[in-house]
């Protein structure tokens, strides 16, 4: 989803919002964003959590083109560091308290939450945020999975089921889900290492 579609929904708000009252992030030195995009959580972060080191992953081109330049208008390149790889495919370092996956990360991709699994510290957090197909409001998974299936020949949206199962086989233990209110259908999973 585009960040400017989170603003206006309120997504990115309500997001904020449950980001900021987790006490996860009150004892966190160390957090990773995959798939960063535009940087607008890291940012939030870095204005929030003024002692958390913040690591922003996304393709290069997106990295060079777009988190760069508004990190950089933000006066925050100092306190993000951006990483510009694959998550699917290169290394994503290690030693994060939280890694935060804003529908970055199919949790249909075990070896993807396995990767994450290992960059934790023990007692790592990850935090998700899915839409499912047999959730409320199924109509934007059905357009998510179609879009999918155009893009790259195959689905990626999970059924929450299927996300519980795979997180759980890469060894998470499922903390807690919240319901977005701002967008039915999409539910923030946090998951402890």
């Amino acid at each position: 989803m585009s960040t400017e579609l989170a603003l206006v929904t309120g997504e990115f708000e309500e997001i904020t919002n449950i980001i900021r009252d987790l006490e996860y992030f009150k004892y966190a030195k160390k957090i990773l964003d995959i798939e960063c995009g535009t940087g607008l959580y890291p940012i939030f972060i870095a204005k929030t959590f003024p002692n958390i080191e913040i690591y922003a992953l996304d393709l290069p081109y997106i990295i060079r083109n777009i988190t760069r330049k508004i990190v950089e208008a933000y006066k925050l390149q100092d306190r993000i560091r951006l990483i510009p790889a694959d998550f699917t495919k290169d290394d994503i370092d290690k030693n994060y308290d939280i890694v935060l996956d804003i529908g970055a990360v199919s949790p249909l991709y075990i070896d993807v939450l396995k990767k994450i699994y290992n960059a934790l510290n023990s007692n790592g957090i990850l935090i998700s945020k899915h839409i499912f197909l047999d959730a409320k409001g199924q109509e934007h998974s059905l357009l998510a999975t179609l879009f999918e299936y155009l893009q790259i020949g195959r689905r990626i949206t999970a059924t929450l089921e299927e996300a519980i199962n795979n997180i759980q086989k890469a060894k998470f233990k499922i903390v807690k889900i919240i319901d977005l209110k701002t967008r039915p259908g999409h539910k923030i999973i946090i998951s402890k290492k």
